[in-house]
């Protein structure tokens, strides 16, 4: 339970982080 948790955790920092950075590229460019 615990290790599925932290699996969608991970998931959503990691879709996080990537929309960030596009949304920086987009600012910048």
């Amino acid at each position: 339970m615990l290790k599925v948790a932290r699996t969608l955790t991970d998931l959503h920092a990691s879709r996080a982080a990537r929309r960030d950075a596009v949304h920086k590229g987009y600012c910048r460019g």
